[in-house]
């Protein structure tokens, strides 16, 4: 009789070969310390990814869709399926949208708004939906500066990150996430000082005016409507 075309060993080495790369790629997450922070390709819309230390995740607005979804498949390990911090900075579809089908796929520890989310009409499925699934919903007059470990976050209100470095770590870095809410507001000459020495990320669309702004004090930016995600790797 023919030998099978494929054999019993070979499913076998296939099997254990998978089990290892497996192995290595959970043991490699878990022993990499590094701060990721990541500003994703949402379109136009608004989405920021964090994992501090290899072990909190922070998503702060998840964009309009499931792209969100994309962009955490590709940075948060397979094996985690918890998120520490959902921080939702506006009302806006392009920012709140996406936790809907996020929520189907993660649990949420702790859900952060301010009072504009509670209290608009576009966000009442989004707050239903926390509710059912007896998330912890933090409700603020303005969502204030948070820091974990290394790092620290301030909403004013576009998004301010600061590395807090150790004896040992390197220094000091600052992100500046630019996004299409509160522009009018907020991003005047005054803010330029802010932007000394940080790296500026924008998401808006099509953000004339911020780059005009931007490029007329000299500033170097980044945007993340130019196909790829922006990813930073910060050391422990």
């Amino acid at each position: 009789m023919d030998e099978p075309i494929v054999t019993l060993r070979a499913l076998t080495l296939v099997g254990l070969l998978g089990c290892v790369v497996v192995v290595s790629v959970v043991l490699y997450s878990l022993m990499n310390n590094q701060t990721l922070i990541v500003f994703c390709t949402l379109g136009q819309s608004d989405g920021t990814y964090i994992r501090i230390n290899n072990s909190i995740d922070i998503v702060i607005n998840a964009g309009s869709d499931r792209k969100m979804l994309d962009c955490l498949g590709k940075y948060m390990p397979f094996f985690d399926r918890t998120i520490e911090f959902a921080i939702l900075t506006g009302p806006q579809k392009d920012m709140s949208a996406g936790f809907l089908p996020l929520l189907d796929r993660y649990h949420i520890e702790k859900f952060t708004i301010n009072r504009y989310v509670a209290t608009s009409t576009t966000t009442q499925d989004l707050l239903k939906k926390v509710s059912e699934k007896h998330i912890p919903l933090f409700i603020e007059p303005r969502i204030q500066p948070l820091q974990i470990k290394n790092l620290a976050l301030s909403f004013v209100p576009f998004l301010i990150i600061n590395t807090i470095p150790s004896e040992q770590s390197n220094p000091k870095m600052s992100f500046i996430k630019i996004s299409n809410h509160g522009l009018k507001d907020y991003l005047t000459p005054a803010f330029l000082p802010l932007a000394d020495n940080a790296v500026i990320v924008i998401s808006c669309t099509p953000c004339k005016e911020v780059v005009e702004l931007l490029e007329a004090s000299h500033k170097k930016y980044l945007r993340t409507n130019q196909g790829n995600d922006i990813v930073f790797r910060i050391p422990r």
